[in-house]
């Protein structure tokens, strides 16, 4: 949640930094573009965290089921 927090205010301070020009987006000066760079790298960080994250939920998710599996053969003696 933090996150997703940092990451709107990040898109707000970015937002406020374009002047927008006969359908383009210009950058006022380079520190803008080297913040809007620092911006996207983060965002592409956290989307491949966020990735990451849901494989292993998955993992976790097949795991459970197959220690469901083998707990009720146990049970019933297979």
């Amino acid at each position: 949640m933090a996150t997703t927090t940092r990451l709107q205010a990040d898109r707000v301070r970015l937002l406020a930094f374009r002047v927008r020009a006969v359908g383009a987006v210009r950058w006022r000066s380079p520190a803008a573009d080297l913040y809007r760079a620092q911006v996207e790298a983060r965002a592409r960080r956290l989307e491949g965290e966020a990735e990451a994250s849901h494989c292993l939920a998955r993992c976790l998710d097949d795991l459970a089921d197959a220690v469901e599996r083998q707990g009720g053969r146990l049970m019933r003696g297979d």
